[in-house]
């Protein structure tokens, strides 16, 4: 029997949380909300296709591949799901029609494994990937994730040439992976959250976060900002 402790946890930790709040705290700041990870089929194969998106499956085949997990997650009570690193377009469609047609309560975020600014990793147009779900009124935000902190700039501008939607970004911290060794290490030169989030949100960024290697003091520059 598959687990739904996951989720359970995360929706105690927002209740416990929000009950810290005061009463004025909590008026002026929305209930948190627990969005349930669908990642992609390129994750599994454990060879890094995430970042390349050079798979190529059937319609079916990509249901079939996420409909468990998606089936898991909305038993368990989240608010949305959060369509993640997906770098094939195809893919990307597959999710959204499974969405449309099995769980039309559900809404998802929607981000893109990106190439560079305009492209995603399997050569996708990242314009042309925004266009084609523009009108799904169940995707409630689109972006990118797990991308380094300088593509974030250009990338939402080129969203929001293309879209009214919420855009949502959330890149890596600016350390270095080498797949050689499989290690992270700390880049000394890159820019800081602090640095960049306020040209995102001048850029048009409605969501920020933080992927891979994000720490607790990252999002604490971020909510500084956005919160000023």
């Amino acid at each position: 029997m598959q687990s739904t402790k996951a989720v359970e946890l995360a929706k105690k930790a927002r209740s416990e949380y929000f009950a810290t709040l005061s009463k004025t705290e909590q008026s002026k700041r929305p209930y948190p909300l627990v969005a349930g990870s669908v990642g992609p089929y390129g994750a599994f194969l454990a060879d890094g296709s995430e970042y390349r998106g050079d798979y190529d499956l059937t319609e079916a085949q990509y249901q079939a591949f996420h409909r468990q997990r998606m089936e898991l997650l909305d038993y368990a009570g989240v608010d949305l799901f959060a369509f993640e690193t997906q770098p094939n377009f195809n893919e990307a469609k597959a999710l959204v029609d499974l969405l449309t047609v099995e769980f039309p309560e559900q809404h998802a975020w929607l981000t893109f494994s990106v190439k560079d600014s305009e492209t995603l990793c399997d050569g996708t147009s990242l314009y042309e990937a925004i266009h084609y779900f523009d009108n799904i009124e169940q995707i409630s935000a689109i972006g990118v994730n797990c991308t380094t902190l300088e593509n974030i700039g250009d990338i939402v501008k080129n969203i929001r040439s293309v879209t009214d939607k919420k855009i949502i970004v959330y890149p890596n911290n600016g350390d270095i992976y080498d797949p050689v060794t499989k290690t992270w290490q700390k880049n000394p030169q890159a820019d800081t959250f602090s640095d960049l989030v306020p040209t995102w949100l001048s850029a048009g960024a409605d969501l920020i976060g933080g992927c891979c290697r994000t720490t607790p003091d990252d999002i604490k520059q971020i909510s500084r900002i956005v919160n000023q």
